[in-house]
């Protein structure tokens, strides 16, 4: 049930993000399956990876120098731990697909996912045992945000949100949604925290709706759209009466304030918690600067004529 090809990535750069960073997660792999299995640095010559610095694709035998480097980053506790860890990936996928897997990009959840990871992984072994239970989170924050959206909307609006949800390939690409971790966790407590508004909690809603747009970014799209509804209500009283003062709005959308001051404290802990574990440069300056590399340059996972040409 484990989706190694995603978990290959992600539990290693969660569990050791202090020594592996963004772009040492290829290097590391490759450099731990020549130690665990003995083999000769030209046994992978051939073997292509992704250069997580330039996104570009490389021969190992062309960044040797880099690969056998990054085992200094370790101590040799830690070392022994991680290529334990990327064994079972190695045999559980076979050393072709985990080997052919170094062309993908990387990690590239924002450092407050990879905290909260990191806090699930940091002392547990890389098996099906531990994979398989830390993959049943998405389905059962599915299912609580489906329940509540039951309870909030009507089933009704529930029955439409699990229609939308599962027939379209949106969660099937890869099948993230099926033995993974964590995939979905921005689109839980989205969902939740518009439950929360709809049944007037406000400040839960600010925290829910912070922590999906630090999740993955692109959800923070729905605490930019929280004062939509004091606006329409605004241009409706500009046909009528004219335009309302603050005092109006603020009275007739008593929620808006503490959905906007509460999210914005839930954000600022939330950067001040990655920040802590992991450093404020090395978490967000290096997250950024791969995004910003990500989205340079056109690949499978954009979708528009860019990519298309």
């Amino acid at each position: 049930p484990v989706h190694s090809y995603d978990m290959r990535v992600y539990f290693p750069v969660a569990k050791y993000f202090h020594e592996i960073d963004f772009e040492g997660v290829y290097l590391g792999s490759v450099k731990a399956y020549l130690e665990g299995e003995h083999l000769p640095p030209s046994s992978v010559a051939h073997v292509e990876l992704r250069d997580l610095h330039t996104n570009l694709i490389v021969r190992a035998r062309d960044v040797m120098p880099d690969i056998d480097r990054v085992k200094d980053r370790f101590s040799p506790a830690r070392w022994q731990e991680f290529v334990e860890d990327m064994r079972y990936f190695w045999r559980s996928m076979g050393p072709p697909d985990y080997l052919g897997s170094l062309r993908d990009h990387g990690g590239n959840a924002t450092p407050v996912w990879l905290a909260i990871a990191h806090m699930l992984f940091a002392y547990a072994p890389a098996n099906e045992h531990t994979l398989t239970l830390a993959a049943l989170l998405d389905p059962l924050l599915l299912a609580l945000t489906f329940f509540c959206i039951a309870r909030s909307f009507g089933w009704r609006a529930m029955l439409v949100c699990l229609l939308v949800f599962g027939a379209t390939d949106f969660p099937m690409f890869g099948s993230d949604w099926a033995g993974a971790t964590l995939r979905f966790d921005w689109m839980a407590t989205l969902g939740l925290g518009a439950c929360a508004l709809r049944t007037g909690r406000p400040v839960l809603a600010g925290i829910l709706l912070a922590h999906a747009g630090l999740a993955r970014a692109f959800p923070a799209l729905g605490l930019l759209f929280v004062p939509v509804p004091v606006l329409l209500y605004a241009i409706e009283r500009v046909g009528r009466t004219g335009l309302p003062g603050l005092r109006e709005l603020r009275a007739a959308h008593p929620w808006l304030i503490c959905t906007l001051v509460s999210g914005a404290l839930a954000v600022s802990l939330l950067i001040g918690f990655s920040s802590a574990l992991f450093g404020f440069e090395k978490a967000w300056g290096g997250w950024v600067g791969k995004i910003g590399l990500h989205t340079e340059d056109p690949n499978v996972n954009h979708v528009g004529v860019r990519t298309v040409m």
